[in-house]
C-alpha cells in the first residue's frame, strides 16, 4: 500500500481511475488469496504541517494533506464496492491534531494508542475474542 501511495503523491501521478482500479485489483488479490478472511482497509492518517514552536503542537494539516484525502476517498470507494469494512483513522486523528509529532508523518504515543485501539476494536470480534 505505502508503495502505491507513494507513487500517488508524485507530480507524474496516477490518475484517479487507475488508483481506483490499482486498489480495486488490490483487493480482489487479497478476497481470492484468502476468500474465508474478513477484510478490513486502514484508512491512512492524516499529513500534518510542522510545529510552529519547539514548544508548540501541531495545529494544521500539511501541503500534502490533499494526497492523503484524494487516496483515502478513492480507497473507501474501492472497499465499499469490494464489501470490505473501513478502519478510518484519518477522521479522528484529524481532530486530534495536536497528537502528531510534528514531522508531518508521524504520530506521538497516544495517537498510536488510538489507532491499536479502532483496529483492535474491528479485529478482534472478527475473529471471536
Amino acid at each position: 500500500m505505502q508503495g502505491l501511495k507513494y507513487r500517488c503523491s508524485q507530480p507524474l501521478g496516477l490518475d484517479g481511475v487507475q488508483v481506483h482500479d490499482r486498489m480495486s485489483d488490490l483487493a480482489q488479490c487479497f478476497k481470492n488469496g484468502a476468500p474465508q478472511a474478513k477484510i478490513f482497509y486502514l484508512m491512512t492518517t492524516p499529513h500534518t504541517a510542522s510545529k510552529p514552536a519547539k514548544d508548540k503542537p501541531v495545529d494544521s494539516l500539511g501541503d500534502k494533506n490533499d494526497v492523503v484525502v484524494r487516496l483515502n476517498t478513492i480507497s473507501a470507494r474501492v472497499m465499499q464496492e469490494e464489501g470490505i469494512e473501513i478502519i478510518d483513522v484519518y477522521t479522528i486523528l484529524a481532530k486530534q491534531l495536536d497528537l502528531a509529532s510534528g514531522d508531518g508523518y508521524h504520530w506521538k504515543t497516544p495517537a498510536y494508542d488510538i489507532i491499536t485501539r479502532e483496529i483492535s476494536g474491528k479485529v478482534l470480534p472478527a475473529v471471536g475474542k
